[in-house]
């Protein structure tokens, strides 16, 4: 394409190369969602994954949509959007994971008891386990030995050097 087309990177300042959005392609209203984020945020037109996620409402009126099941959430979330990541080249230049409405937000987990909550337990964001492909750390049990990567810094977010491969 032409430069400053949407499928490629841009030299424009506000262009956004460092982000995926990802879509339920199942719904059109999440797929509008992302494309209205896409054109206002800069995003390349390549930078969008489309999941195949079945609904009870592709209205997405329905609560039991913002759920998956560990099972579902590796098949259906986790594994595509890695291999969208892979595909298109996107590895190291992906910082930044946008979902939208449509695309689960919880990944339920078995039942622990509360005072091991923390230490055991798997029900996560499925944001928060995104943010950790290509780690050793995707589907560790509880909190505790996860440290944020920023804690404590006053480095700016766009200052950062942190990829989806490595977290310094």
């Amino acid at each position: 394409g032409s430069p400053g087309a949407p499928d490629e990177p841009a030299s424009d300042p506000d262009a956004h190369p460092e982000v995926l959005v990802v879509v339920n392609g199942a719904s059109p209203v999440s797929r509008a969602i992302g494309e209205l984020y896409r054109a206002a945020r800069g995003v390349p037109a390549g930078n969008v994954c489309a999941l195949d996620l079945p609904l009870e409402d592709p209205a997405l009126g329905d609560p039991r949509d913002e759920r998956v099941t560990p099972e579902a959430f590796e098949a259906r979330v986790r594994a595509p959007v890695a291999r969208c990541l892979e595909e298109r080249g996107l590895v190291d230049r992906v910082r930044i994971l946008v979902t939208a409405k449509g695309v689960p937000l919880r990944i339920e987990g078995p039942a622990v008891e509360p005072r091991f909550l923390l230490r055991d337990g798997r029900a996560a964001a499925v944001e928060a386990e995104l943010a950790l492909l290509f780690s050793d750390r995707l589907g560790s049990p509880g909190v505790l030995r996860t440290p944020n990567p920023y804690f404590g810094s006053s480095e700016p977010f766009a200052n950062c050097k942190f990829t989806l491969q490595s977290c310094h």
